[in-house]
């Protein structure tokens, strides 16, 4: 994320709490964090800002933890979408399988064979 979105995000987190982050801190936070991406960066700092049962800034830790979450869940969701697709694949071929000749049901067949090797 640039400079510019963190500070953003950092006003944003600023604001929530009803204190001005000094400027030191600031710089250690961008050390640790800048390298997320912006959205994922905010998205963190929503969640840990949901979290807080006081009017102190979140710790830099917990940013990091609910970003690393956010990430995995996107990530675990996009393979869940990617199987899905493979398998929808897998019964379209076998579907139409049946009512194929001889040499494109071979071909079919050895396409749902590697598809299945494929997928493990």
């Amino acid at each position: 994320m640039t400079r510019t979105e963190f500070l953003a995000g950092m006003t944003y987190l600023s604001a929530a709490v009803g204190k001005p982050t000094p400027p030191e801190q600031m710089e250690v936070y961008f050390d640790l964090l800048g390298k997320l991406p912006f959205d994922l960066f905010q998205s963190a700092c929503k969640r840990a800002l949901l979290g807080l049962s006081d009017n102190f800034l979140p710790a830099a830790g917990a940013i990091h933890r609910h970003a690393c979450d956010i990430a995995l869940k996107l990530r675990s969701e996009q393979e869940m979408s990617s199987r899905r697709l493979h398998d929808a694949r897998i019964k379209g071929l076998l579907e139409g399988i049946g009512d194929m000749p001889a040499l494109p049901r071979q071909r079919t067949s050895a396409e749902v064979r590697r598809l299945l090797n494929d997928r493990h």
